[in-house]
């Protein structure tokens, strides 16, 4: 984004139109922490966007790329656009957006740009689509191609095709919103530098789907508040994890292999959460991983983290199926942990699992079986976690060592209905 400088004039005008954006950003924040769903989701779709048409002029303008001195003030294009109405510079951009065909303003007779009159989200999305372009599908062969290219140019909502065998680590920045890259079940990303991640994700609302994901630190890093969708891909021998979650990031984790990679399958730390093996909470159905033969841990919750672990398999990792630390918090169900090298689930250091029940009201509930005991035990507990759910006939988390451990300082609820 290109910086603009304003003068004083211009300035005065920026501050008071400006405020309207980040009273707008200030009540989107506070609609997500309460996450507004049902509804009053429905109605924010329909509500004022807090803009008028000056608000958004900057908004676009602060992203255009457009110079303020190159643009002059005719004021013959509408009537309440011109150098006495406003400062010259706001004149100037407002005409070139005219001319570009950015906007025909609020009337044609007489001609009028109205630029106090509120702006509505779908007004708002006709101008931003008209800057930045519709949404497109790009097809990226590699290895002649360049896949962070491609990711470079994308705008919102474009789909990036992928064929091939790309030899490269992407990065995906923290500007990117709304992109999808699908290798389509043919393409394979193998990133050459171990020494940072395969894929790279700052961005949000992005999907990462149908790949062959090898070499690089890390299959997948999200990382700085990441938003991402990670489905059906294959995910090994990395030089580190499968995928790790960090930073405050969001990973939705499904149908995909997480296999052979030296440390964890999945790492998610750092007030991150993660949602492996389903999509939501509405969700009907499970879309399962399989997570093994990891050189450490099939999935580690750390670092005041938390997830939804449902419906995968787990098994065969050379040190525990599960851990839960250093004040994280997991729900697990309907999982089949099996003959992990250490033990089934591991929680400690003040953090708290959840189990699935006996007699469940759908397969978020369902409960966590082992067929293949784990080396050590099903369960353990120690430094001050706590554990709860039901431990019956149908939840049986087992080890060779017996199916729990709990200590002392561990508030122990599990109940056998």
């Amino acid at each position: 984004m290109r910086r603009v400088r304003l003068n004083q004039e211009t300035g005065d005008w920026f501050r008071r139109w400006s405020s309207n954006i980040t009273l707008e950003k200030e009540r989107r924040n506070e609609m997500n922490q309460r996450r507004i769903c049902g509804k009053e989701g429905q109605t924010m779709r329909t509500r004022k966007v807090g803009l008028t048409g000056l608000g958004v002029l900057l908004v676009i303008l602060l992203s255009s790329g457009l110079s303020w001195g190159q643009l002059i003030c005719t004021g013959t294009v509408f009537n309440d656009v011109n150098a006495t109405a406003m400062p010259p510079a706001f004149c100037g951009f407002i005409e070139q957006f005219a001319a570009l065909g950015i906007t025909g303003g609020c009337s044609a007779t007489p001609p009028l740009y109205c630029p106090d009159s509120p702006v509505t989200r779908a007004q708002m999305a006709i101008f931003l689509t008209t800057v930045i372009g519709p949404a497109s599908t790009t097809t990226v062969n590699c290895p002649g191609q360049s896949l962070q290219a491609a990711v470079d140019a994308a705008n919102p909502g474009d789909i990036i095709n992928v064929t091939g065998i790309c030899s490269e680590n992407v990065t995906i920045g923290n500007r990117k919103r709304n992109l999808t890259l699908d290798g389509q079940n043919v393409a394979t990303i193998n990133g050459p530098d171990s020494g940072i991640a395969t894929l790279i994700v700052r961005g949000t609302n992005i999907v990462i789907r149908n790949f062959e994901i090898t070499g690089g630190a890390s299959g997948i890093f999200l990382t700085q508040g990441a938003e991402v969708v990670i489905g059906n891909n294959n995910i090994h021998n990395t030089t580190r994890h499968g995928i790790s979650t960090e930073q405050a990031s969001l990973a939705v984790i499904k149908n995909n292999n997480i296999h052979d990679n030296p440390i964890d399958g999945i790492f998610v730390s750092d007030h991150s959460t993660a949602l492996i093996g389903a999509d939501a909470t509405n969700d009907t159905s499970p879309s399962p991983n399989t997570i093994q033969n990891n050189g450490n841990r099939g999935i580690t919750i750390a670092r005041s983290s938390n997830a939804r672990i449902v419906s995968n398999i787990i098994s065969g990792n050379t040190t525990d199926g599960i851990v839960v630390g250093r004040v994280s918090q997991a729900d697990i169900a309907s999982n089949t942990i099996n003959s992990n090298g250490g033990n089934g689930i591991n929680v400690s250091q003040n953090s708290g699992i959840e189990l699935g029940e006996d007699n469940p009201v759908d397969f978020w509930g369902q409960p966590n079986i082992t067929t293949v005991n784990n080396v050590n035990f099903g369960i353990v507990c120690t430094l001050g976690g706590y554990v709860r759910g039901h431990l019956g006939s149908l939840n049986q988390i087992n080890g060779v060592a017996g199916q729990t451990s709990i200590a002392g300082n561990c508030p122990n609820n599990l109940v056998t209905p």
